[in-house]
């Protein structure tokens, strides 16, 4: 029996499967109507707006914060169960509540933010606890079946999600999401090595005193310094930043884009295959990953490779001449932006000591998340004020890629990856540049 085949009968990956899958859908029901239910309530573009920095915020704000406690934890298993019962008794409030009034609105976007600060612990314990779970080795594997079910489901949650808002109101849509944390808590609850101390703490000396621990900013500045000192980390984290600014771009102009090339307006079906286009390159970036880690290609060659497809996307999109190469043109676009940022989480989960993974992967996911609105700002902002078209700058932002496969194969060639089975803070001095 393969590896494959083994972690696919594990218990306790089944357990972890069938949690994140029931957790993701509820929410995903609630995500994608956000706007909606603003929009409807309100007919205001900047209260609809909110809807999203609801959603961002509690990364900008708690990000590093987060990353810290949770290597500091001597129990990494709370921050995996208690964020799934804030989250479920915040949504079963805002379901009380309901969004009927500008107020109630308010008050549920509240919850949602709550939502939203507890699943960040939740995300960063798994980050930090997940080699642990199921080995290194498999890490690849995991993250890419995940990603596949929930691109999956992407295809449902919205349809499904706006017939029963038709059909019945808001409030039903935030029950279910509270009932799924509520499932997701009891299943995570199986997961028999979780009742185990899965990953060292930091400050375990019993000589160390209150006086004597690290502050907290202390932790999160070595988690920076960790990242730093770590060369591939640094490289593909850095290499990021373009990829999620090019990731910006193109969220804010693929529909101009299309309206100006194809005359789709607000209410044409079309829009809708190229929602699915994204989600079918969502899909193939995360089936292609574990295939290319079975071959022992190099990270750092995966990620160049994929920026390179991504220029290549970004140019076919530009000039295309037809409805059918836009479509395709960016599937194969969000396959290729999807891998980069997948090929560096996992390769920071593979080779980052266990007792930093909280840290590094908090402050590597902040770095590039920053720059993903940045870029939809600022190409909105000059397509808005007539500066440059949507050819223009998305032809322009095809340079980023470019440059970021650059570095890495001027790195892969200076530096030679290997990916250690059992890394250890010890070995972080042997990866770094």
């Amino acid at each position: 029996m393969g590896n494959k085949e083994k972690l696919y009968r594990d218990k306790n990956f089944v357990a972890y499967f069938s949690a994140s899958i029931v957790s993701s859908f509820g929410s995903s029901l609630v995500d994608s109507v956000w706007p909606v239910i603003a929009y409807w309530l309100t007919d205001s573009p900047l209260i609809t707006g909110l809807t999203v920095l609801a959603q961002v915020a509690p990364q900008l704000l708690f990000g590093l914060v987060a990353g810290a406690q949770v290597d500091r934890a001597r129990s990494k298993r709370n921050f995996l169960l208690i964020p799934n019962i804030i989250s479920a008794l915040a949504y079963a409030l805002a379901a009380a509540l309901g969004a009927h009034s500008l107020t109630a609105l308010a008050l549920a976007l509240i919850c949602y933010t709550i939502s939203e600060t507890a699943d960040l612990y939740f995300s960063t314990a798994l980050m930090a606890t997940l080699p642990s779970l199921f080995g290194r080795k498999n890490i690849a594997q995991v993250r890419s079946t995940i990603s596949i079910v929930i691109s999956v489901l992407g295809f449902i949650s919205p349809v499904l999600a706006v017939f029963i808002l038709n059909k019945t109101n808001e409030r039903i849509l935030f029950l279910c999401n509270s009932v799924s944390f509520v499932v997701a808590f009891f299943l995570l609850l199986r997961i028999t090595t979780l009742r185990k101390e899965t990953t060292p703490p930091l400050h375990t000396d019993s000589a160390t005193t209150s006086q004597e621990k690290p502050s907290l900013w202390a932790d999160i500045t070595s988690g920076f310094t960790y990242l730093w000192q770590n060369a591939p980390v640094r490289v593909l984290t850095l290499v990021g930043i373009l990829n999620a600014f090019v990731g910006g771009v193109v969220a804010a102009l693929y529909l101009p884009l299309a309206d100006n090339n194809y005359g789709i307006g607000n209410h044409d079906p079309r829009i809708t295959y190229l929602l699915y286009a994204m989600l079918i390159g969502g899909i193939v970036g995360s089936f292609l990953l574990p295939r290319l880690r079975e071959r022992e290609i190099s990270p750092i060659l995966v990620g160049a490779s994929s920026l390179l497809i991504n220029t290549l996307t970004l140019l076919l999109m530009v000039f295309s001449q037809s409805f059918l190469l836009l479509f395709v043109s960016l599937l194969f676009w969000q396959a290729s932006y999807g891998l980069v940022i997948m090929n560096a989480i996992v390769l920071r989960m593979e080779v980052v000591a266990e007792e930093y993974l909280g840290r590094v992967s908090a402050t590597a996911r902040l770095i590039s998340w920053g720059a993903s609105p940045v870029g939809a700002l600022a190409a909105g902002f000059l397509a808005q004020i007539n500066l440059a078209t949507p050819h223009t700058i998305l032809l322009c932002s095809a340079l980023l890629p470019v440059i970021g496969a650059g570095c890495l194969l001027v790195f892969h060639k200076n530096y030679r990856l290997r990916i250690p089975d059992a890394p250890s803070s010890d070995s972080a001095s042997e990866q770094s540049a």
